[in-house]
């Protein structure tokens, strides 16, 4: 009997001993991996040390690189662009600009084997202009350096940018999170592929379509190049970066009628997810986002508005052209798809 009292009361032991390190690793991966701690960007990568610089502050960083704690009985030295930088174990560095940034390699005195590095890369904030200029991707609009879209409610979105730069040489760390979580909470996964630089794919695990948001999500992208690291962030509900795929499925039913289907990345429950046509005749061979085309003619300036999934029209040799867009936010239009008459 005391036997199985002992057995289980070390079962209880070791059970809330397994609860303490799950939560020492909840608060490790916080403290060191949230990029919201103590405002300053913290990378999920190893050997890295991001340091922020303020132009506008004549204070110089100083930074403490460290080769181990295995290695304080050697004999070592330091190198950066196979120029020696110091000796010891730990190595004392200013960091005033980009230049000062770079990949510290320790290595031992003897055999000169890397033992190991830390790579430094500088996130400057402000000038004298104010806010840092951003150097590495373009603008495409007047606030913003990156588009996201989703073609339905289902959770999913894209966020595409274009690099001012070469990306060959570029990393990138693409993250997501709501307003009320943070970015390792898993909730929203974002990728990259590694052949096409310039776009990240995300979801949200546990998104509702039937639940109104009530955090926006933001999306931040980090961007490495050489020593230099650029932070940009942009944030939204997603109902409103909706964008459908164009209706699909268009036909001439006949002389008159046109007639097309929602598009299949669609979310099922069109009565609950309606969508809203745009319907319009042009002729002359006109492209359907030529407004000055429609203009010209009296008789391809009339556009229909409808949740019906036909149209009719007597314009003989005209393109019907139909987009869509959501019917209760106000979101973009999805591109076209035409039928020649």
């Amino acid at each position: 009997m005391k036997s199985s009292l002992c057995f289980a009361s070390l079962l209880q032991v070791m059970k809330m001993m397994m609860m303490m390190m799950k939560l020492w690793n909840l608060l490790f991966l916080f403290c060191f991996l949230n990029p919201e701690a103590e405002g300053h960007i913290s990378l999920p990568m190893n050997h890295t040390v991001v340091v922020e610089l303020d132009s506008m502050s004549s204070k110089v960083t100083n930074v403490s690189l460290h080769c181990g704690e295995a290695f304080k009985d050697l004999e070592v030295y330091w190198e950066k662009k196979n120029l020696r930088r110091g000796t010891g174990v730990q190595l004392n560095i200013k960091v005033e600009d980009f230049l000062h940034g770079g990949n510290y390699t320790c290595h031992r005195k003897d055999n000169k084997e890397v033992l190991n590095y830390t790579m430094v890369l500088v996130h400057k904030t402000r000038d004298s202009q104010g806010d840092y200029p951003k150097t590495i991707l373009q603008k495409l609009s007047e606030k913003s350096y990156i588009k996201c879209e989703s073609n339905s409610h289902c959770g999913k979105f894209e966020c595409s940018w274009n690099f001012d730069v070469n990306s060959r040489g570029v990393e990138l760390l693409a993250s997501a999170h709501r307003s009320s979580g943070s970015s390792m909470d898993g909730s929203i996964q974002c990728t990259i592929s590694t052949k096409e630089k310039n776009k990240a794919i995300c979801e949200e695990v546990r998104f509702c379509p039937y639940r109104e948001e009530s955090d926006q999500v933001t999306f931040v992208l980090h961007i490495i190049h050489g020593t230099q690291l650029e932070e940009y962030v942009e944030k939204f509900f997603l109902s409103d970066i909706v964008k459908p795929d164009k209706p699909q499925d268009i036909e001439k039913k006949n002389a008159s009628t046109v007639v097309w289907k929602y598009p299949s990345t669609w979310n099922h429950s069109s009565t609950f997810f309606p969508l809203y046509f745009e319907a319009k005749a042009i002729k002359g061979g006109k492209n359907c986002d030529d407004e000055n085309g429609q203009k010209r003619r009296k008789e391809s300036s009339t556009s229909v508005f409808t949740e019906d999934l036909h149209f009719s029209s007597r314009c003989s040799k005209c393109t019907v052209c139909i987009r869509a867009k959501d019917r209760f936010h106000n979101s973009s239009w999805s591109e076209w798809s035409s039928v020649n008459m």
